[in-house]
This record gives structure tokens, C-alpha cells and sequence, in this order.
């Protein structure tokens, strides 16, 4: 009689011919299936236990999401920078207080005469408008404010208007002196470092809701440039814009995105980083093969200016480029004394530098800005999307570990099939996020749905399966689905 380990015995009882090993590994799997009824229910139960997991986890007792949804953030900035269109980063040059000039040539804060000079030095190239990124409140001391005091009233004169930062509080109003000169727009103000990311378009204040980048986005738009060479892209980018002042009341706040790719006049006064990738392949080998400080953009997105540069470096040819028709952004980069960002693009930079950010994406993406989310009948979509990608995903981990169950690891296997299986797993999983999250924000233009938290939660609850704890709970959806 044949070994038994070679016999497949039927239902009766009775031996029946032997069969090849080959045959056998084929076949056992198939007749060890469940009946598709039960698979379903299985599968079902699998798929309810795991959202009630992850709707405990999403709580975020331990900040878990909060961390993972601004790592997702920042991977989204950073990858997809190089799809920034640059035709536009040339309307606008930044003029930048820094600690150089400051040490060398006056005092911080710096006295009224000498932003008096910057300003009437800028005023000399006739710019577009100019947003002065500083607060000169009622409370400073009034000596040698005169002089400023002149140069404004010069720009009025020429028609050229200047906006200026105003405090939300009445301590930090505008002097008086200054604000019958200029038109308030409203700020973060806040110390230390804010988000790179959001940027609020409507900020109401005591004097005006307007931020900085939608006034100067209507001043850019209100005349054609005096260069003929610019008319198309100002055309293109004005035509997009609908009159934002009817969305006055709206609570959509802009996601900022952010290039890599630097103004061709920074060449004369800054040395870029070649290193930084122009192509999504090229941040992706960046990203992953190299130090995050060596990969991080030295020059500004801008045409920037340098207090030295603008007072004597460059000449009169060189400044009329940067400034003549052109929208000028004019704050300080001064350490310790300077509100900062850190996009994860650029190493830090001035929050000056979010205004033209923020202006910069109203010229490349009109009134179908990036937003940090939008509401439909009361519901965040961006919600609705995690919670799709979610359900996408825990869907495909409880029937899918049904049909892979042959193929998955066992007690037996060595340690590198364990691991390419999971990185399998793992790279399946985030195929299949990355895509639904591409159509999220290709199509609704808002920001990333938190995939890193999502995948990783996700795999965490796969994991646990093995365990009493999640059997108890399977086994309570497996008697709920089975009534």
C-alpha cells in the first residue's frame, strides 16, 4: 500500500491512486476554499473590524495624524515643486532688510530716514505697486518720520500705491501720520516661525480684509505693463482671475505652493543649488538618496534685492530691470528679529516671502487657486477623500488576505521572503493611495489627503489580525453579518 503521505483519501474512506507532488500543491489550496458566501462574510466581518479600529485610532490621542498629515504635506510640496510654472516669478522682485546692511550701516529698528532712502531709491524705477512687509505703529517714537513721511506722499502723487502691514489689535495700529499715505492690508502676526502652507486671502481686521497678495493682484490686473514682451503673460494670467472682492466672505484658505525653480536675475547676487531637482523624478532621487539640508534651494524663488544691492551694488540698468513695472515686496531677513517659514523646498526665508508666494500662484492659478480644503453641503472633501482612501484600502487588505492567504508567509519561511512580501504589501497599498490622492488634487485642486497616516494605520491593523484582540472583534462582526 502506497505511503499515505502520497494518498489523497476520498469520502468514502477508500484510498484512491496517488498523486505527484506538483499536482498536489496545485490542488489542495483550491479545495480548501470556503463556499464564496462564507469568503464574503469573512471578508465583511475582516473589513468592519478594521474600520472600528481605525475610527478608535483616528481620535488622534497621540498626534499620530497630526504628525504624518504635515510629513504628507511636506513630501507633497517638495515632489511636486518642479510642476510650479515659472513664467510668472518675474513679475515681482522681494527687497530684503538683511543682517548685513543692518550691522554695517544703521540699527535695528531701522530709523525712519533710512527706510525713507530705500523707498525713494525704489520709487526712482517706477514700480507696479509696493507692499511694505513692516509695522510702523502709532507707538513708535515719531522723530525723523518726516522724511518717510515726504517719500509717501511722493508715491501718491505719481499714482503708485504702497500697502502696508496693519495690526489686528489697536495697540498696533498704523501711525497716524503714515496711514492717511498708505492702504492697510491685514497679516499674521505672529513670533517666531508660522506654516508654509496656508495662507489666508481674507483677514478681517479693524481696517480692512484684504491680504497683501489679493490688493496687489488687482493692482497688477488694473493696466497692461508698460513692456510689450509681458502683455501675453499678464493677459493670461488676468483673464483667469474673476473679481475677487465678491469672494470677500469666503473661508477657503489658499495652500501655497512652492517652486524650485529660481529667477534668472538671482544669478548676479546669489549661488544656486544645482543639486535641486528640476523634474518629480529628479526631488524623488533627492529625497531619498541624499542629506535634506543639501537638497533645499539656496536662492529665492524671486527676484530679490539685498539693501547693499539696491544702495549702490547694481546699476541703475540692473535695478531698472528688477523694479520698473514691477510689483515690489519690501520686508525684513533679519535673525532674531524676523517672523520665518520653512517651506521643504528652500531653507528658511522671510514670511515676506509667502505674500509673494501667495501672489505668485494667483498669477499661474486664477481663481482655481490651491485650497487647504473645501466644503460641499456642510462636508469637507477632503475628508471624504481619506475617508474613501480608507475604505479603499482596508477594503482590499480584508478580502484581498483572503485570496492571498496560499501565497503569504508561514512559520517556515525565511526572513527575506517575510520582508518582500510586506514590501509587496506595502508598495500595492500606497499604489493604490497615491492614485485616488492624485485625482484629489488634480481635480479639486486641495491639499493631499493624509496618505502616510492612512497606509501606516492601515498596515498597523493589518498586522494585529494574528492577534486575540482582533479575533474577539471579527468574531463580533462575523455573528452581526451572519443574523
Amino acid at each position: 500500500m502506497p505511503s499515505v503521505d502520497f494518498l489523497h483519501r476520498g469520502e468514502s474512506g477508500n484510498d484512491v491512486m496517488p498523486m505527484d507532488d506538483a499536482q498536489a500543491l496545485e490542488t489542495a489550496p483550491l479545495r480548501m476554499q470556503p463556499p464564496f458566501g462564507d469568503r464574503f462574510r469573512t471578508g465583511l466581518a475582516r473589513f468592519l473590524a478594521m474600520i472600528a479600529l481605525g475610527l478608535t485610532l483616528a481620535q488622534d490621542p497621540f498626534g499620530f495624524f497630526s504628525y504624518t498629515e504635515q510629513k504628507t504635506m511636506d513630501l507633497f510640496t517638495f515632489l511636486a515643486a518642479p510642476t510650479v510654472p515659472s513664467a510668472w516669478n518675474e513679475e515681482l522682485t522681494v527687497v530684503i532688510i538683511d543682517d548685513h546692511y543692518v550691522d554695517k550701516y544703521a540699527s535695528w529698528p531701522m530709523p525712519y530716514v533710512e527706510h525713507a532712502r530705500v523707498l525713494k531709491k525704489i520709487l526712482g524705477f517706477k514700480p507696479r505697486a509696493v507692499f511694505i512687509d513692516l509695522l510702523f505703529t502709532q507707538d513708535k517714537d515719531s522723530r525723523g518720520i518726516f522724511p518717510l513721511v515726504l517719500v509717501l506722499n511722493e508715491y501718491r502723487n505719481q499714482g503708485i500705491k504702497v500697502f502696508m502691514t496693519n495690526g489686528e489689535t489697536r495697540a498696533a495700529a498704523m501711525h497716524p501720520q503714515i496711514a492717511r499715505l498708505v492702504e492697510p492690508v491685514s497679516t499674521r502676526l505672529e513670533r517666531g516661525e508660522i506654516p508654509y502652507q496656508d495662507y489666508k486671502l481674507w483677514r478681517q481686521n479693524s481696517e480692512t480684509n484684504q491680504s497683501p497678495a489679493i490688493a496687489l493682484i488687482q493692482e497688477y490686473c488694473a493696466a497692461l505693463p508698460a513692456d510689450p514682451a509681458r502683455h501675453g503673460i499678464w493677459g493670461e494670467a488676468c483673464n483667469r482671475l474673476v473679481d475677487l472682492r465678491d469672494q470677500g466672505d469666503a473661508n477657503e484658505t489658499m495652500l501655497l505652493r512652492w517652486g524650485t525653480e529660481p529667477a534668472e536675475a538671482n544669478d548676479q547676487a546669489f549661488r544656486c543649488n544645482e543639486a535641486v531637482g528640476g523634474t518629480i523624478a529628479g526631488q524623488i532621487k533627492n529625497r531619498f538618496l541624499y542629506d535634506g539640508a543639501s537638497v533645499l534651494q539656496d536662492c529665492p524663488r524671486y527676484p530679490t534685492l539685498l539693501l547693499d544691492n539696491l544702495l549702490g551694488g547694481f546699476t541703475d540698468a540692473e535695478l531698472a530691470h528688477y523694479l520698473g513695472d514691477k510689483v515690489v515686496f519690501y520686508g525684513p531677513e533679519i535673525e532674531g528679529a524676523t517672523v520665518w517659514t520653512e517651506p521643504p523646498t528652500h531653507k528658511a526665508l522671510s514670511a515676506t516671502y509667502t505674500h509673494a508666494t501667495a501672489f505668485e500662484n494667483l498669477l499661474i492659478y486664477g481663481d482655481r487657486y490651491f485650497v487647504m480644503d473645501r466644503q460641499v453641503q456642510g462636508f469637507s472633501l477632503k475628508f471624504l477623500f481619506e475617508l474613501a482612501i480608507w475604505i479603499a484600502l482596508c477594503l482590499t487588505v480584508a478580502f484581498g488576505s483572503l485570496y492571498v492567504k496560499p501565497f503569504a508567509p508561514q512559520s517556515g519561511n525565511s526572513v527575506a521572503f517575510r520582508a518582500l512580501f510586506d514590501i509587496s504589501v506595502f508598495v500595492f497599498l500606497s499604489t493604490i493611495g497615491l492614485v485616488l490622492t492624485s485625482l484629489q488634487v488634480a481635480t479639486l485642486n486641495i491639499a493631499p489627503a493624509n496618505l502616510l497616516g492612512i497606509i501606516s494605520i492601515v498596515l498597523a491593523i493589518a498586522k494585529l489580525r494574528g492577534s486575540d484582540y482582533f479575533e474577539k472583534i471579527e468574531q463580533l462582526f462575523q455573528f452581526l453579518v451572519g443574523l
